[in-house]
């Protein structure tokens, strides 16, 4: 099994989950296009439901149970048997099915698969997966529910039955909640944010590419990251149109992208942002820099208006070619492993803000407000409140430091009031 990706001419993307011999298997293909493509899902979206499906599928096939074929005869999961899936969660995909796990139809509780591999995901991975899949299970037990009448005394059973594997699934799902201690610490420090941009310059006898245009490029896509906490499609989607040099300005917004040959078009974010964004003396700086270079790339036929293209063909950048940049640095410079990613570039520009607005004395009220506009965030976002939680722990550290001083300092007159006690 694998997702695949179909594009049609005008430039649109579609997904489906294929079987081993390449072809699509119809209920996930059905269950996506009217609950996610339909509703205005983002591709990634999607993506990631389909492969929390096969996710599904394969626990399926190493047990022994055709999850579709259940469902279709009106058998839902056990309790065992939902354990046991959620369980299996938590490992990656490709780990998973080369783990050791028990081929019995039924799953006993008491000796739930042992995975021998420890290569697991976060909580937050595994408790998406379990939600896609429960959605997925419901509308496999609607549709099974659709072929009996209401007056059908198997009916109001089997939907009685329905939602109390529901219920029973979700009691299991493994809680999701953002960590605000270990999230905030994903943003580089100042010394390596200082390390990673004398790496990324192009004069820098540290930088790791030798053509002049992978130089400057490179450049440029860590400071749209760092400087203009640009996500990583949208960099790959971002026009040279949107570039005003006159004004200083770099407008971060969504296209269509209808023009874009790219097998892995970058999706835009669902409720993602239309923003001019200022430009500092550096990132004008790497841009004038580097337009005159990428118009030297490619035929000005086969040109197209995107910012980020490769070196001598002028295609758009590919998600993989952009991913690299970061594996480059990476692999130069080991100081990097385990905290260098694109999207850990807006991480820091968030924690930069953060810190600008505790010098500026800026109020949370507003700060929230201008964070959720510049990430591209609703309004209220828990994002928001992760990155802003350092003002209540940085009260609360003034608080406890005052309450030991208070201690120390009472301990201190009690004993000298029981040294003036003492008669000498």
């Amino acid at each position: 099994m694998r997702v695949e990706t179909v594009a049609f001419e005008g430039g649109e993307q579609f997904l489906i989950l294929v079987d081993s011999k390449g072809m699509p298997i119809f209920m996930p293909t059905v269950f996506t296009v009217k609950h996610f493509l339909l509703t205005g899902k983002s591709v990634n979206t999607v993506d990631a439901v389909l492969r929390a499906i096969m996710f599904g599928i394969a626990w399926g096939q190493k047990h022994g149970i055709d999850i579709e074929k259940r469902y279709a005869a009106g058998e839902f999961l056990s309790i065992d048997e939902i354990e046991s899936l959620i369980d299996s969660l938590a490992l990656r995909y490709d780990d998973y099915k080369t783990s050791s796990v028990s081929t019995n139809k039924v799953v006993n509780i008491s000796r739930k698969p042992k995975l021998q591999n420890k290569n697991t995901v976060a909580a937050r991975t595994q408790g998406n997966r379990a939600r896609y899949i429960l959605h997925y299970l419901n509308f496999l037990a609607l549709d099974c529910l659709s072929r009996l009448s209401h007056k059908d005394p198997r009916y109001a059973a089997l939907d009685s039955v329905r939602l109390l594997m529901e219920e029973r699934f979700m009691a299991r799902i493994p809680s999701s909640s953002i960590d605000a201690r270990e999230f905030v610490r994903q943003g580089l420090s100042v010394e390596e944010q200082t390390k990673l941009l004398n790496i990324v310059d192009p004069n820098s006898k540290e930088n790791p590419w030798k053509d002049p245009f992978t130089r400057v490029r490179n450049q440029l896509i860590v400071q749209m990251g760092f400087d203009c906490c640009e996500r990583l499609g949208e960099k790959l989607t971002t026009r040279i149109s949107d570039v005003n040099l006159a004004t200083g300005e770099l407008h971060v917004r969504d296209h269509d992208n209808n023009d874009d040959s790219r097998i892995d078009k970058p999706s835009k974010k669902t409720g993602s942002r239309s923003l001019p964004v200022p430009l500092g003396d550096n990132m004008m700086k790497t841009l004038d820099a580097y337009l005159p270079l990428r118009r030297q790339q490619g035929s000005a036929k086969k040109r197209r208006d995107f910012l980020l293209v490769a070196r001598r063909t002028g295609a758009p950048l590919s998600r993989r070619a952009l991913m690299k940049v970061y594996e480059d640095i990476v692999g130069k410079f080991p100081i990097f492993a385990g905290k260098l990613t694109d999207h850990v570039t807006r991480h820091t520009w968030n924690l930069r803000y953060s810190e600008l607005c505790d010098r500026d004395g800026t109020k949370p009220e507003a700060e929230s407000a201008r964070r959720e506009l510049m990430n591209g965030w609703v309004v209220g976002s828990r994002m928001t409140q992760v990155y802003n939680l350092r003002h209540e722990k940085n009260e609360l550290g003034k608080q406890s430091r005052k309450m030991q001083e208070d201690s120390i300092r009472r301990r201190d007159e009690m004993k000298r009031m029981d040294e003036d006690d003492i008669p000498w």
